[in-house]
């Protein structure tokens, strides 16, 4: 798998501006925060996927409006499914998981599969009202998982490959289409340090999961354990991203030169993209900045846009296509997205011209006067021609290799 590489930030609280997790936000942040990245190139970006104070249809709601947004300033997303830490980002209902070793996830949540109560039903559902969305890259499983408290036995490592295999799967079962990585700072965190060479390619072998996820920061000595994740990987032939990174403003007196130094590292390396922790425009503090982050309030902000703005590349938005796929691009908008191959069938969506969708190719329908492709992996369809004077409506295009 190639990903061509792009810029990317995290905007944690993206999807959650305007609410009380947040509360010196205004929902006009996004778009203002979405202007300016544009303007240096940024197309990627990184939030959470839950907020421990709203119903399961309330992130929902939340998480397809910041979708909408990022597609039409012409970016894509990666949600991060969840926090380890017992902040306002973790799955509703799951605080008191949160209690036991400080507020990071006790290990007993793997051991247990206590994950299956509530964080599977609740993936299984943002999945679903989110599945086929053009701005979704990637799902993580969730923020910086790991073993807690240490040390980590042979029955904590295999647990937690049990709930990546078993997340992993519930995500590609509801959308194929979207990449899957576990969002961790590297496998050091959820392994045995004798036997995490292994473990760690055990991990990265499940066909559910597609990319390599590693986080780093210039004071937390990460580094050095990224190398074996990144070497397993590029054998498995899955690619790696930098999900966060960063440095202390208050520890680093030059964090402009340690960007470019690591921006330079990791892109020869091969990442598909390298992420700045806690991007943020405004011009004071609202609460969605740190020490750590790339803000306008510190005061190498400009010189951190540089540098990032300096390796904007202008890549196509990626979605991988299954072997055996067709893809049509609609010319003749908006498109109805049907139930069922006939125009008197509920409408779920309508697809703006230049759209494209990928179809199942043995699916091609002939009925009430149109020809019909079904959505690949959903009960949607979509008509690509009205027969009567042949007028199309969606085109075939080529599909690249990926």
């Amino acid at each position: 798998m190639n990903i061509p590489f792009r810029t990317g930030v995290n905007l944690r609280e993206f999807a959650y501006y305007g609410t009380s997790s947040v509360p010196y936000t205004r929902l006009e942040l996004q778009a203002a925060q979405l202007t300016e990245l544009s303007g240096f190139g940024v197309q990627l970006i990184r939030l959470f996927g839950a907020c421990q104070r709203l119903t399961v249809d309330q992130n929902i709601a939340r998480l397809k409006a910041a979708l909408d947004l990022i597609q039409r300033a012409g970016m894509q997303a990666i949600i991060a499914l969840g926090d380890a830490f017992g902040s306002e980002w973790i799955i509703p209902g799951e605080s008191h998981y949160h209690t036991a070793t400080g507020s990071h996830l006790h290990k007993n949540y793997f051991l247990n599969r206590l994950y299956q109560k509530t964080y599977i039903p609740y993936i299984q559902r943002v999945a679903a009202a989110l599945a086929g969305h053009p701005a979704l890259l990637l799902w993580e499983l969730g923020n910086e998982f790991a073993i807690h408290p240490q040390p980590a036995y042979a029955t904590d490592e295999r647990a937690f490959y049990n709930f990546a295999a078993e997340a992993s799967a519930a995500l590609k079962q509801i959308t194929p289409l979207t990449l899957v990585s576990t969002g961790i700072i590297n496998s050091n965190q959820i392994t045995v340090p004798a036997t995490r060479a292994a473990a760690s390619r055990r991990l990265y072998s499940l066909p559910t999961i597609d990319a390599v996820s590693i986080h780093f920061y210039a004071e937390d000595g990460e580094t050095e354990y990224a190398t074996l994740d990144i070497q397993i990987g590029r054998e498995l032939g899955k690619p790696f991203y930098v999900g966060e990174m960063g440095g202390s403003i208050t520890r680093n007196p030059d964090r402009t030169a340690y960007y470019a130094n690591e921006f330079k590292r990791w892109r020869s390396a091969g990442a598909f993209t390298i992420m700045p922790w806690a991007f943020d425009t405004s011009p004071w503090n609202v609460g969605v900045s740190d020490l750590y982050a790339f803000a306008r309030i510190h005061r190498d902000y400009n010189g951190l846009k540089a540098v990032v703005g300096s390796h904007a590349t202008n890549a196509p938005a990626y979605r991988p296509t299954p072997t055996g796929t067709k893809r049509y691009q609609v010319v003749l908008g908006p498109l109805s997205v049907r139930t069922e191959p006939a125009i008197t069938a509920k409408r779920l969506d309508l697809l703006a011209n230049g759209t494209c969708i990928d179809v199942d190719p043995a699916s091609r329908t002939e009925k009430g006067g149109y020809v019909w492709w079904r959505h690949f992996g959903k009960q949607q369809w979509s008509a690509e021609k009205r027969l009567l004077d042949n007028v199309d409506y969606m085109r075939e295009v080529a599909v690249a290799v990926k």
